[in-house]
């Protein structure tokens, strides 16, 4: 694992994915996920984090714990023993993370397969661009879907909805991911991606 993932690991783990919900009519819904699909497709600047100013470890110690200077090789991240005095690095959303596609993947994959998950499994959730950031991390640091759904705040029937899908991916049925509204081009990486959290956990109970 690259420095640059780690940081990202980190990164996710810091985000908060409270999320404050609003009442909207389905005509007010339905005009804010068309505005919100229009600003993905737009140019945008895409934060760097990944400089000196987050992290100032060394290449072969670059794992840095959370409250303090000390840094720590990647082989002592999630090996069971505590070596970050707050004992961050067998943290257990890190150690989740740590197995998932990297907090800046996520972010892409679901920016780009926004036009179908958001409609099928986050309308009700997403109003802003930064709800998809609440989303890819709470993707990379969910142990299963109940946490997944307790993090974003979904309805009980879309949290079934998406394990629903992630069952269908498991079982090689991309039709049932179609139903959903997904291009058929898409299913290659969508496969990959949630082949990655169903191998990681999260479909576990």
């Amino acid at each position: 694992m690259t420095v640059i993932r780690i940081m990202a690991l980190t990164l996710a783990l810091f985000c908060a994915v409270e999320h404050t919900r609003a009442e909207f009519s389905v005509a007010e819904e339905d005009y804010i996920l068309r505005q919100l699909l229009q600003s993905i497709d737009a140019p945008k600047k895409r934060q760097q984090p990944l400089d000196s100013e987050f992290n100032n470890c060394p290449e072969d110690e670059p794992f840095p714990c959370k409250s303090t200077n000390k840094c720590i090789s990647l082989k002592h991240v999630c090996d069971g023993n505590y070596d970050c005095p707050e004992r961050w690095d067998e943290d257990q959303e890190v150690c989740i993370a740590y197995q998932r596609v990297p907090a800046e993947d996520m972010l892409n994959f679901v920016e780009q397969q926004a036009r179908w998950l958001i409609p099928a499994f986050f309308k009700s959730i997403v109003k802003s661009r930064d709800d998809l950031q609440k989303i890819a991390s709470a993707l990379s640091t969910s142990a299963n879907i109940d946490v997944f759904q307790s993090k974003l705040h979904l309805s009980r029937q879309s949290a079934r909805d998406f394990e629903s899908a992630l069952y269908a991916v498991r079982s090689n049925d991309m039709g049932t991911l179609e139903e959903f509204g997904m291009k058929p081009e898409s299913w290659s990486e969508v496969k990959s991606v949630f082949k990655n959290l169903i191998d990681s956990g999260l479909l576990q109970q």
